[in-house]
């Protein structure tokens, strides 16, 4: 690959966090000095897409200087953020139970044929795997249903907490953007363990992810000293209004919480880390009792964030086009086209 590389004169590897051959070509081209970027949408604001500088999310890359009209615009979005409080569209739109799906036997027919005519190639999903998974996924959210793990907290709580939402896996969120953080057991065991007696650990399921965790993974979690597995359907938002600190490998419910003024952090560096009590905690050797001493920060520094996000970020969705056919649309293309088109044409990139 990286001959293809040299030979083609490739100054830039566009690819996105999912597909193996895809990071391999960023591997390859960052071993030879290269340009590695990332389109993603931004999260908040939603619809909003931006190039990252190689396959994690640390960094968003600039392609021109925030101006007055960005940091404008970011005061009024903060203070439309903290009133309306908006769900991100891709949360919106997998918010559903786990069910047998009429596209699953096409999706089993197409991975059944590449290991076969391409058995060489492991970068491609196991057809037994994809089985697993599915079927593994329809019965852990009929167990769920049938014989709930879950409590419903009152609020405002008995005792103070630290909210930890966890990620649905298997997802590029934490499997590649956290993946030596991809144990969530053992990250919650981590940070159980330096908690402070006086508060409680909430592990909140992904409403998304009713069926990752098995019964047994589950009565893992809920078994830990102080760890209490907290309802899907109790609103994050909520939460994170009566919560110490809210923490995550790299998932928006500590963006969400930053921006409403709440303490937050994630245990993986992140764009956002401006705002956070702490951008990449590591839970195996830090301790949770550390972040939670306040740490002053005033809405001009989440202005500020927000105008950096806009000023590096453009209108557009990217998105599996199986579950958003919107993302197809001329018209949505076109803008994610001008949304990247400026990052390159700084750089002299064809």
């Amino acid at each position: 690959m990286t001959a293809f590389l040299d030979e083609q004169g490739i100054q830039a590897v566009l690819g996105e966090q999912t597909f193996a051959v895809e990071m391999l070509a960023g591997f390859a081209m960052a071993a030879r000095g290269g340009a590695v970027l990332t389109p993603h949408v931004v999260r908040i604001p939603s619809a909003r897409v931006g190039l990252f500088r190689g396959h994690l999310q640390e960094e968003l890359v600039a392609h021109r200087p925030t101006s007055d009209a960005d940091r404008a615009e970011a005061a009024a979005l903060l203070e439309s953020f903290r009133r309306d409080r908006p769900r991100p569209e891709y949360f919106l739109r997998n918010a559903k139970t786990p069910r047998p799906q009429a596209a699953w036997p096409r999706k089993f027919g197409r991975h059944l044929r590449l290991a076969i005519t391409d058995r060489h190639d492991a970068t491609h999903v196991s057809p037994t795997w994809l089985v697993r998974l599915r079927v593994g996924e329809v019965a852990n959210a009929l167990a769920h249903r049938v014989r709930s793990p879950y409590q419903r907290p009152a609020l405002p709580p008995p005792r103070p907490f630290v909210l930890y939402p966890l990620h649905r896996q298997p997802e590029a969120s934490i499997d590649v953007l956290g993946a030596r953080l991809s144990n969530q057991v053992e990250v919650v065991r981590a940070m159980a363990r330096t908690l402070p007696a006086t508060h409680e650990l909430y592990v909140k399921e992904h409403p998304n992810g009713l069926g990752d965790r098995s019964p047994a993974a589950l009565a893992e979690l809920a078994a830990l000293p102080g760890v209490r597995l907290i309802d899907p359907g109790v609103s994050t938002f909520v939460l994170a209004d009566a919560a110490d600190l809210v923490v995550t490998v790299s998932g928006t419910a500590s963006y969400e919480a930053a921006l409403l003024g709440r303490s937050a952090a994630t245990l993986v560096p992140m764009f956002f880390g401006s705002i956070l009590r702490a951008n990449g905690f590591n839970p195996f050797v830090g301790s949770l009792a550390d972040l939670l001493t306040p740490r002053d920060l005033d809405d001009d520094a989440r202005v500020a964030l927000l105008a950096d996000v806009l000023a590096r970020s453009g209108p557009g969705l990217i998105d599996n086009p199986s579950f958003a056919p919107a993302v197809m649309d001329p018209a949505n293309l076109d803008a994610v086209a001008r949304a990247i088109a400026p990052h390159l044409a700084s750089r002299s990139h064809r």
